[in-house]
């Protein structure tokens, strides 16, 4: 996991980095909301979950 708006993937094993298009969210080390964001998209795409 990136931040609240990246999101690191396997495809065939190979990694791939994948920015979600119209979300503009906080970086993982802005505060206050950076670190919120980025568990919030950890609860949604958890990790080993099929996208």
């Amino acid at each position: 996991m990136g931040d609240g708006d990246t999101v690191r993937i396997a495809i065939n094993g190979k990694p791939e980095t994948v920015r979600l298009g119209c979300i503009d969210a906080p970086e993982k080390t802005q505060k206050p909301y950076g670190p919120s964001a980025t568990q919030r998209l950890r609860q949604l795409l958890p990790k080993g979950q099929a996208v």
